[in-house]
């Protein structure tokens, strides 16, 4: 999941106008769009900046991802690097053989380094793009249809992204852990928008799975 690529020169198109609007207006507000203002946006960015300084790319998705198949270990099937993992493999702290495979396997770093460089590229247009940032969520929802991500797995990765970002940093205070409550309930919440609307397009699962 959260895999993105901009589109040099790209503008927001009619529907990403449209999504905006609905996450933005008084008529259909989006409360997490409507609390990011400027100070919930610096404390995510600032954040952000620090945990990266910090960590690698695969320090923060060792975390990450082994709190995600712990909330649900069917998501392993979603991804290359982890088809081989049980539900038992999960215990222990992340300490069985296993784990510690995928955790050194390259496409495990790859997905990792993409999620990272994702999750940056939306921290960044937040401040500077929100049309570009809806555009390019919106995509990448509809892109996930076809990995077979349900809606549902967005809550959950939600809840894992705030699991490392809150190890990662040593805890979340109230306002920090808010603010990246808002910031990703927007993320994920765009990225439904568009794979509902791929699904309305007749988008459905292929045989590929996440790299």
């Amino acid at each position: 999941m959260l895999a993105a690529r901009r589109r040099n020169g790209a503008h927001p198109s009619p529907l990403t106008h449209k999504a905006l609007t609905q996450l933005t207006s008084q008529q259909h507000p989006h409360p997490a769009a409507q609390r990011m203002n400027a100070t919930s946006t610096g404390l995510v960015s600032k954040s952000w900046a620090t945990l990266t300084a910090a960590a690698s790319a695969q320090q923060i998705g060792m975390l990450l991802f082994h709190k995600l198949f712990v909330l649900d270990p069917r998501l392993t099937s979603l991804f290359n690097f982890a088809t081989e993992l049980t539900a038992a493999d999960l215990q222990d702290g992340g300490a069985t053989a296993p784990v510690e495979a995928m955790f050194s396997s390259p496409a495990f770093t790859d997905h990792c380094r993409s999620v990272v460089d994702a999750v940056s590229l939306a921290v960044g247009l937040l401040e500077s793009d929100v049309g570009q940032l809806v555009q390019i969520l919106e995509e990448l929802g509809a892109r996930h249809v076809e990995y077979g991500v349900a809606d549902g797995d967005y809550a959950t990765l939600l809840d894992a992204f705030l699991f490392a970002l809150s190890a990662g940093l040593g805890g979340l205070n109230a306002d920090l852990r808010a603010a990246w409550t808002d910031c990703l309930t927007l993320i994920t919440k765009t990225m439904v928008t568009g794979a509902n609307d791929a699904r309305a397009r007749g988008v459905n699962k292929g045989g590929e799975r996440l790299k």
